[in-house]
């Protein structure tokens, strides 16, 4: 009996000895296998991430030509992916590497075998090792990956991507038609790039493209009333560009401010002209039409109003609200007339007629139009940091044979007013092909 308590006593000295030894070992062998682990799961994320940056890259420069606009719209698609501070950056050059090291993108000829132009993003993030350190001799290790597009020639759809476009990641209703109200897009997709379960919904309204999607849930309400066309498949899909991303918000540099608008009674037609206009600035009103001239309209840390204005077709005008403190954008009009606005063809305003810049927080009030009236638009309407909420009737079309796009933080449509956006067709636009 003594022998037998004496040798389980050593036994359990024994396993405890072992256990003791082995137990580094195992944490090593646990902990290694949760690095690995990470860094399949690392490897995954970012190859997600550099084939959507490097195809929205293709398809940005089947469109502009511009290696420039390419290598920020892949930077944008890029962070709206996870990887971090590409949307904040000003793209000078089509190559640029981000301060974090997580990205460079390359736009030119030569990237692959054949002799079409193509972008390539190469995405890295660097993790710690904290247990394979002992192995790679090193503290951290660089996960790297590759994604190539090719741009083919050939005629597609400027538009094939969203031309309606709310940018908020995580707004309930970010896109929304509401009693009675309309959102199309033709030849290109209303799109919401929220996460929230209702991105996009319908209530007694109209939303139609020749695609609508999501990151988040689409749902409308029980109203028999409800048109939704197409219906999209779940799951909806990923963040989508923001087409003006590589575009800094224009300046003009040193300046006086400009006179206030002439709003009195004319017995010809008033003349407005480009420039700055500091503070709450008014156009229209006392019934006679506003000639505006082509140029940057400023408006500086304020409103931007247009109270019941006739305007003659405006051509090559855009109008820009910066500063500190940017204001709304507010279009009012009951007369049932037509109003006709051109963007620049050239220049930092190019393809944009109304532009609200963003506050030092990243914010903007919300901008309304309504009214009877109707807005037919060669350009875009962009709000980055804003709501555009159109209501009472107005409508916001895309002019004839044009392409009208609208970019905001939410977009919403109530009281029968309409947001009727489109891509028209151009030639040599992108068709991407995913070559790595």
């Amino acid at each position: 009996m003594k022998f037998g308590r004496q040798f389980g006593r050593n036994r359990r000295g024994s396993i405890a000895l072992w256990v003791a030894v082995s137990a580094p070992a195992l944490m090593m062998t646990t902990g290694l296998g949760l690095e690995v682990g990470t860094w399949a799961v690392t490897k995954t994320e970012l190859t997600v991430a550099a084939d959507a940056a490097a195809s929205a890259g293709a398809i940005a420069y089947g469109k502009t030509a511009s290696a420039q606009t390419a290598a920020g719209t892949a930077a944008n698609v890029a962070e709206l992916n996870g990887v971090a501070g590409a949307a904040t950056r000003q793209w000078a050059s089509s190559t640029q590497t981000l301060t974090d090291g997580s990205m460079t993108a390359k736009v030119g000829t030569g990237i692959t075998n054949s002799s079409r132009t193509a972008v390539t993003v190469t995405v890295s993030r660097t993790l710690p090792a904290s247990f394979s350190g002992f192995l790679l001799d090193s503290s951290s290790r660089t996960i790297t990956v590759s994604s190539v597009a090719e741009v083919w020639s050939g005629t597609a759809t400027s538009g094939s991507g969203a031309c309606v476009l709310a940018l908020d990641g995580s707004a309930t209703n970010a896109v929304k038609a509401d009693n009675m109200g309309v959102i199309t897009a033709t030849g290109c997709s209303v799109y919401a790039n929220s996460n929230a379960s209702t991105a996009i919904y319908l209530n007694s309204g109209t939303i139609k493209g020749d695609t609508v999607g999501a990151v988040g849930g689409i749902a409308k309400s029980n109203s028999g009333s409800n048109t939704f066309s197409p219906w999209p498949a779940s799951p909806y899909g990923s963040a989508q560009a923001n087409p003006f991303a590589a575009m800094a918000t224009p300046s003009p540099g040193t300046y006086s401010c400009h006179a206030a608008p002439v709003t009195s009674w004319q017995s010809t037609t008033r003349q407005q002209t480009p420039g700055v206009y500091c503070g709450n600035t008014t156009f229209g009103g006392n019934g006679v039409a506003d000639n505006f001239a082509p140029g940057i309209y400023y408006v500086m840390n304020g409103n931007l109003t247009f109270n019941n204005a006739t305007i003659q077709p405006a051509t090559g005008v855009s109008f820009v609200l910066i500063g500190s403190n940017p204001g709304y954008i507010n279009y009012t009009n009951y007369s049932n007339t037509v109003t006709q606005f051109t963007a620049p063809t050239t220049g930092p305003t190019a393809g944009i007629v109304f532009w609200q810049g963003c506050t030092t927080t990243g914010t903007a009030p919300a901008n309304t139009m309504g009214g009877g009236s109707t807005l037919a638009i060669s350009g875009s309407f962009y709000t980055p940091c804003g709501a555009l909420n159109v209501a009472n009737n107005i409508r916001l079309n895309a002019a004839s044979g044009a392409t009208m796009r609208v970019v905001a933080k939410t977009i919403y449509a109530a009281g029968s007013a309409q947001i009727n956006a489109a891509a028209q067709a151009v030639a040599s636009a992108a068709q991407v092909a995913l070559v790595q």
